[in-house]
């Protein structure tokens, strides 16, 4: 089997990720984006306090 160019490649992971976007309600798309930016704050806040933490033990 040969293997896919990256642009082949490329091109199935747009229409994988467009027949995805239809698939998903437009209120649970809001849901997603919301706990995405939820977690990534949650997750930068954890890595502040660590990294305070540790400065503070120096």
């Amino acid at each position: 089997m040969p293997i896919a160019s990256s642009g082949a490649r490329r091109r199935s992971m747009e229409a994988m990720a467009e027949n995805n976007d239809h698939n998903v309600p437009e209120p649970l798309k809001r849901v997603y984006w919301f706990a995405g930016i939820w977690l990534a704050g949650v997750l930068a806040l954890a890595v502040f306090a660590f990294v305070a933490r540790a400065l503070m033990g120096l």
